[in-house]
C-alpha cells in the first residue's frame, strides 16, 4: 500500500489512541471513559500491526517513529508492573467486580432463567412420574432416595445422608462453575448445556424430598450455602454466554479482537466469584450442620439473598464514576 494512502487510511486510529494515551498520562485512570479503558487494548495491538507493516515496506522514518513512540507509550500503561496489594484487592472487590456484574447484568438473568427453568421442568417430571427421577440424577443421589424410603419417610433426611448429599452439591456446583465459563468459547452452548443439566439435577432432588413431604428440610439443608454457590455458578454461566456473543455478534470487531475484549470481563467476573465458593465453603462448615430450627437456617438464607443484592446492586458505586 502506498505510504500516503496508509497514512490516510489509519490517522484517525492514531489520533484516538494518542490521545487516550494523553489523558492517561496526564489524569491517570480517572481521565479513562469506561469506553476508552475497554478500547486500549485493542487500540494498542492495531498500532503494533501497523508499525509492524510500516517497518516492513520501509516507510518513512516520521511515520515508523510516531507508530513506535504511541506502542512504546501504549505498552507501558497497559503491562506497568503494579504491585497487586490489598488496596488492589480491596479495590476490585469494592468496586470493579459490582460494576462488572452490573454491565453484564442480563448474561447473568440469562443464566439463572436457563437454570430456573429446567429445575422446574424436572420437578414437575417427577412429581407427576418419579421414574424420571432416574435419568436426571446420578446414581449416588439416587440411593439417597432408597435412605428416605427405608421407614424414615415424613420424620426428617436421615443423618448419614446430609453430609454426603450436602458436600456432593457443594462440590458439583464449584465444577459447574468453572465448566460453565470456559465451554463458553463453544458459542455458550456448553455453557447452555451445563446450566440446563445442572438445573435438571436439582430440580429432580427437590421432587424426590417433596415426594416424601421433606421440603423445609431439604431447602434448609441447600440454601444456606446454596444461595452463595447458585450465585456464583449464574455469574460463571453470565461469562460463559460473554465468550458465546462475543463469537456469534462480534458487532464492528473481528471475532477474535471481540473474544479477547468479552474475555477481559469474563476472566475478571470468574475471579470474582472465588470469595463466594469460599464463603459458601464455611458456612456449609459450619452453619449447615447446626442443630438449630429449619426455619432459622431458612431466615439466613434469605439473609444472604439480601447481603448478596445489596453488594452487587449498590455497593461501592461511586467507583463507577471514576
Amino acid at each position: 500500500m502506498n505510504q500516503d494512502l496508509f497514512v490516510e487510511k489509519k490517522r484517525a486510529a492514531w489520533e484516538q489512541l494518542n490521545c487516550t494515551l494523553k489523558k492517561l498520562e496526564s489524569q491517570g485512570l480517572r481521565g479513562l471513559t469506561e469506553s476508552d479503558a475497554e478500547a486500549l487494548p485493542l487500540m494498542y495491538r492495531k498500532a503494533a500491526s501497523d508499525l509492524a507493516y510500516a517497518r516492513l515496506q520501509h516507510y518513512d522514518s516520521r511515520v515508523v517513529d510516531y507508530l513506535n513512540d504511541l506502542v512504546r507509550r501504549s505498552y507501558g500503561h497497559l503491562y506497568a508492573s503494579e504491585p497487586h496489594n490489598l488496596r488492589h484487592i480491596f479495590s476490585f472487590f469494592a468496586g470493579e467486580f459490582p460494576r462488572i456484574f452490573r454491565k453484564t447484568f442480563a448474561y447473568f438473568i440469562a443464566s439463572f432463567l436457563f437454570f430456573a427453568a429446567s429445575g422446574i421442568l424436572a420437578y414437575g417430571l417427577v412429581r407427576s412420574d418419579p421414574q424420571w427421577a432416574d435419568l436426571f440424577l446420578p446414581e449416588n443421589l439416587v440411593a439417597v432416595e432408597e435412605q428416605l424410603a427405608q421407614g424414615k419417610a415424613g420424620a426428617d433426611i436421615p443423618d448419614e445422608s446430609k453430609p454426603f448429599m450436602s458436600s456432593f452439591i457443594m462440590t458439583n456446583n464449584i465444577k459447574v462453575g468453572v465448566v460453565a465459563f470456559s465451554t463458553g468459547i463453544l458459542l455458550g452452548l456448553g455453557t447452555l448445556y451445563v446450566l440446563i443439566k445442572n438445573g435438571l439435577l436439582l430440580g429432580a432432588l427437590a421432587a424426590v424430598f417433596a415426594k416424601y413431604h421433606l421440603e423445609i428440610p431439604f431447602w434448609s439443608l441447600i440454601l444456606p450455602h446454596g444461595v452463595m454457590e447458585l450465585t456464583a455458578i449464574f455469574i460463571c454461566g453470565a461469562s460463559g454466554f460473554l465468550l458465546g456473543h462475543a463469537l456469534l455478534e462480534p458487532g464492528k470487531y473481528s471475532r477474535r479482537d471481540a473474544l479477547t475484549q468479552r474475555a477481559q470481563e469474563a476472566v475478571r467476573l470468574v475471579a470474582g466469584v472465588i470469595p463466594l465458593f469460599v464463603i459458601a465453603a464455611i458456612i456449609e462448615g459450619f452453619v449447615t450442620p447446626m442443630k438449630i430450627p429449619e426455619g432459622a437456617k431458612l431466615a439466613f438464607s434469605f439473609f444472604t439473598v439480601v447481603l448478596l443484592t445489596g453488594y452487587f446492586m449498590t455497593g461501592c458505586r461511586s467507583q463507577n464514576s471514576e
